[in-house]
């Protein structure tokens, strides 16, 4: 097990003999808070468990990852992440859809930079895990993109319309006058009957 963090060996092992989890103290990543380092060791539990197929040790490891991130920055869980990400197993799925959608609710769509210049200091160090995260950001934002125009599409006068893409804008001129009945002439309107003329005498 020479390719496991020696500051999870022991979890390892505690789980091989007993089947559950436990780490202990370290000195290593001092100056770190305890909530950040518990967190990057259950990272580094689930990659070792994914290394050498330890499926039971996996999903404790991902329970103890979902448990300890609520508190955490997005961007600690990145910088840990990093670290890792490379060296996982092919095939990884369940670890990238978990960054992703802490990605997710970290962008703010009321903040003018979308929250991304803060990610600007943690990529740039590791290619893959640099595309991989470009990626996540680039479908979130397509998708936030489509759902905006979807929900409101403005028509040529420049009414909101509710109607999607797909249906397409409605056209919101303004609406016919009512037709108006044709007047009734009144009795005074009619011209004057001519009298008939009276008979002719013989």
């Amino acid at each position: 097990m020479s390719d496991i963090d020696e500051d999870v060996g022991h979890t390892v092992a505690h789980f091989l003999y007993t089947g559950g989890y436990e780490t202990v103290s370290s000195p290593l990543d001092e100056g770190t808070s305890d909530l950040a380092r518990e967190y990057k060791r259950s990272v580094l539990v689930y990659h070792a468990s994914r290394t050498w197929g330890l499926a039971d040790l996996e999903a404790l490891s991902q329970q103890k990852m979902l448990l300890l991130d609520e508190e955490l920055p997005v961007l600690e869980i990145l910088r840990i992440m990093r670290d890792i990400f490379s060296t996982l197993p092919a095939g990884e799925t369940w670890l990238p859809g978990y960054i992703q959608g802490k990605l997710q609710r970290s962008l703010r769509p009321n903040d003018p930079g979308l929250g991304l210049q803060e990610f600007y200091n943690v990529i740039g160090q590791d290619h893959q895990f640099d595309n991989a995260v470009m990626k996540m950001i680039i479908e979130i934002l397509s998708i936030r993109i489509f759902s905006m125009k979807e929900q409101q599409v403005k028509t040529p006068n420049g009414i909101i319309s509710n109607e999607t893409l797909l249906q397409g804008p409605v056209s919101e001129g303004p609406e016919p006058a009512p037709e108006e009945p044709e007047p009734v002439p009144e009795e005074n309107e009619y011209p004057p009957e001519e009298p008939e003329p009276a008979p002719r005498r013989t």
